[in-house]
């Protein structure tokens, strides 16, 4: 580990390098103050506008986020739809989805934490008189740095099969690292 660690003795302090080896370590006197690591943010979206994923009637579908617009520390999986990052610590992570309906239904996005629904954004109806309908939610959470992960599910109750539109623009999932530990 890197380290700075300044004290108050003396005029000016005294500065200790390390050796310049994994997140960079901030001390007062021995104490940690700030810790400055790889910072993992990484933002995905669905492909296939026109197409999108098949969201069935009634049940909590992850979302398949197969296209990455960036993903600074390799943390993002295209393929399991996951975010895992290797920094522990407290993450920003957000996402919105664009749905379209011929007729009414809600629809329900929830950010999960190791597949379990961890927070919910509010309810997004459509109606025959709106067809269109878009639904997104963010939260603070935190991730172990190894395996802790975040995803998205979302959930329609038209009576039938709807699709998730895909668009970098509408239907995309987003995190970055707020604070490491």
């Amino acid at each position: 580990m890197a380290l700075i660690n300044t004290t108050t003795t003396g005029v000016l302090g005294t500065t200790v390098f390390g050796d310049g080896a994994g997140p960079l370590t901030i001390q007062k006197d021995g104490v940690q103050i700030a810790k400055l690591a790889n910072q993992p943010m990484f933002s995905a979206y669905l492909t296939g506008l026109g197409t999108g994923q098949s969201i069935s009637h009634a049940t909590f579908t992850v979302v398949s986020f197969s296209s990455l617009e960036y993903d600074t520390a390799s943390c993002y999986n295209t393929s399991t739809y996951r975010f895992t990052p290797n920094v522990a610590g407290y993450y920003y992570i957000q996402s919105s989805c664009y749905m379209q309906f011929s007729g009414s239904a809600q629809v329900l996005l929830a950010l999960r934490r190791n597949g379990a629904d961890y927070k919910y954004g509010p309810y997004s109806y459509a109606t025959t008189t709106y067809t269109d309908t878009s639904s997104g939610t963010s939260t603070m959470m935190y991730l172990n740095g190894t395996t802790d992960y975040a995803s998205v599910a979302i959930y329609q109750n038209s009576g039938i099969t709807r699709y998730v539109y895909g668009s970098v623009n509408h239907t995309y999932f987003s995190g970055c690292l707020i604070k490491a530990e």
